[in-house]
């Protein structure tokens, strides 16, 4: 599913010079819907290519986070595996490397959507995810 983009601001209103408030509104292009139509829970592979200075993609669904604190370069790729609740960074385990891990589930039947942010991103970092339909 996806691939998809970092947020971007867009439309809002800007307040005069005395108040240099911006109500902005964000994107929906850094989120992906994954659903899990089968009867089994689904552990889904959020996948990150792209060069960038950290990651966190969040479960806007459940709230739940990982978050990784590690420099990545560009052309390399980030699996975070939840079915196996590991991390790699082109193949190598980097598990230890992730700062927040709230790994995440999607039960039968539900939709989940997925949100990532990247800070000092170089080119243009995208997010998919692989996920195997949960059935018997």
């Amino acid at each position: 599913i996806g691939p998809v983009g970092l947020p971007v601001s867009v439309g809002g209103v800007i307040l005069p010079q005395a108040m240099p408030w911006h109500f902005g509104s964000t994107s929906e292009e850094s989120r992906l819907q994954v659903p899990n139509a089968g009867s089994l829970e689904m552990f889904p592979q959020i996948i990150i290519e792209g060069g960038y200075s950290s990651v966190t993609v969040q479960d806007i669904t459940t709230g739940a986070r990982l978050q990784f604190e590690w420099p990545v370069p560009e052309g390399s790729t980030l699996v975070l595996d939840c079915g196996s609740r590991r991390a790699t960074l082109d193949g190598t385990d980097v598990t230890r490397r992730l700062t927040r891990r709230q790994w995440f589930s999607i039960s039968p039947g539900e939709e989940h959507e997925f949100r990532f942010e990247a800070t000092g991103p170089i080119a243009e970092p995208q997010m998919k995810a692989r996920i195997r339909i949960g059935a018997w």
